[in-house]
């Protein structure tokens, strides 16, 4: 009966001649184990939400079928406090976390523009005088406001000469510290986010330097909007910008990212990718892009928001990109393996949330 060996055991055996004299002695060895296969570096996750239109309150039921934990919606900034309570409130009671977007597109706005964000910080966020007496789940309070959107970008301006540019990056900046300082004074667990992507990113973020030297320690993290192939060159050129001014391991957010597909019928634009593209297609890019960004950026990454909830128009009506960039059609019926993508993205970012 024969014995198998085990990993780094040892024994000796006898070799024994016919006329049964010993002739020698030889010793074996099991090989020993082979090392165990380094573990698989394991990616941070972060929540995955979804951006709703100005229809804030009806959108809600979009938002629902995506079962989404968070929401980013944009309100004028100057706008009152008061204001915002119905659709914050309509949402934390289904269970979804308002991301509020402050803007004020093709300008830079007032000090008393800067410094009303302060209302909002103190009414609705963490431990805010909007949720006293109120029995909503804590994790419904706002987090982050971000301090406009694309102002960095030339489609919003009629001059975009370098020197005006970077005169409104100094400017942007200075507002930002604005609205940071008067948010800190009545809530400091609400964090500002400023813009961090631009028409010149290296040129927006360094201008903001200049004019405000600890930018990287006022803002809670820098919003890109990454749209297109080139995504990953795009998010690069914001962390080289940020080091380059000292801001390193500078949090990120993408507040905006998304697809345009009508599954397979021909589109104006999609940013660089198939005009063309299908509901598988849109699938596997959107699992593609996620899973990198997690092992690129990892726990760096805060948060990302697919733009949009829903399709703005019905399927096979329009040719515009804009109409198509919806987790959900018009109607709120799946755009079948695109929506399951959206919906496990959002499921699995539920874990980090």
């Amino acid at each position: 009966m024969s014995e198998i060996l085990q990993p780094g055991e040892r024994v000796e055996l006898n070799r024994v001649a016919v006329d049964g004299t010993a002739i020698s002695i030889a010793t074996l060895e099991a090989a020993a184990a082979p090392p165990p296969p380094a573990p698989e570096p394991v990616a941070p996750l972060f929540p995955v939400g979804v951006v709703v239109g100005s229809a804030i309150a009806w959108e809600l039921r979009f938002v629902q079928i995506l079962r989404a934990p968070v929401a980013r919606m944009e309100f004028g900034i100057g706008t009152p406090a008061d204001q915002l309570a119905d659709e914050i409130d309509a949402y934390a009671k289904a269970g979804v976390r308002a991301h509020l977007l402050a803007s004020f597109r093709g300008r830079i706005p007032t000090d008393t523009e800067a410094k009303s964000l302060a209302s909002w910080a103190k009414a609705y966020g963490p431990g805010g005088t909007f949720w006293q007496g109120k029995t909503y789940p804590p994790e419904v309070a706002v987090r982050n406001i971000e301090f406009g959107n694309e102002t960095s970008y030339s489609y919003q301006w009629s001059d975009n000469s370098a020197t005006t540019y970077a005169s409104r990056a100094k400017a942007y900046a200075q507002k930002f510290a604005t609205a940071d300082a008067a948010i800190a004074t009545v809530n400091d667990r609400v964090g500002l986010l400023a813009i961090g992507d631009g028409m010149n990113t290296a040129a927006w973020i360094t201008n903001m330097a200049s004019a405000v030297p600890d930018i990287g320690a006022r803002t809670c993290a820098f919003s890109v909007h990454p749209y297109g192939p080139r995504w990953q060159q795009r998010m690069a050129e914001t962390v080289a910008a940020l080091e380059a001014v000292g801001v390193q391991e500078g949090r990120l957010l993408v507040t905006e990212w998304g697809l345009s597909t009508d599954n397979g019928r021909a589109l104006s634009d999609n940013y660089g990718w198939n005009k063309a593209m299908t509901y598988d297609e849109a699938a596997a890019v959107l699992r593609g892009v996620l899973a990198q960004m997690r092992l690129v950026y990892g726990s760096r990454l805060g948060a990302f928001f697919l733009y949009q909830a829903h399709d703005q128009y019905a399927s096979g009506t329009q040719t515009g990109r804009e109409a198509y960039f919806g987790g959900v059609k018009l109607d709120g019926t799946a755009k079948g393996a695109y929506t399951g993508a959206v919906l496990e993205a959002i499921a699995l970012g539920k874990t980090a949330a």
